[in-house]
């Protein structure tokens, strides 16, 4: 662990560390990205939770799997020039992705499988 963003005391974390580690991950290295992911686990979990209103399991939940994928393309994106503080930004990217997967499952929803039409 690079130490550098975390600070378990609530709202204290450090805004330009954690900038300067979603640099360095940017830069290449997928090891501190792969950590960093793993520390905000329960981060993500609690914003899925949060946007959908529902517990999430993380270990088969299509919603987990959504959140993971959209908090590491925050964590691609992220500009700390134009995206201000990360955990807001990447609570919009993850907000942004679980909204475009319920929109996409609702037109599914109302299908039935053939083997419920008679003849």
């Amino acid at each position: 662990m690079h130490g550098l963003y975390i600070n378990k005391k609530k709202n204290n974390t450090d805004t330009s560390s954690i900038a300067l580690v979603i640099k360095m991950i940017q830069k290449g290295d997928l090891r501190l990205k792969e950590e960093f992911i793993k520390d905000n686990v329960p981060y993500i979990i609690r914003t899925i939770s949060n946007v959908l209103g529902i517990v999430v399991d993380d270990r088969n939940s299509e919603e987990f799997s959504i959140g993971l994928a959209a908090f590491n393309e925050a964590i691609d994106r992220y500009d700390c020039n134009k995206n201000g503080n990360f955990y807001t930004y990447s609570f919009l990217v993850i907000k942004s992705r679980l909204f475009d997967f319920i929109r996409k499952n609702r037109k599914h929803r109302n299908v039935l499988p053939f083997s419920y039409i008679e003849e």
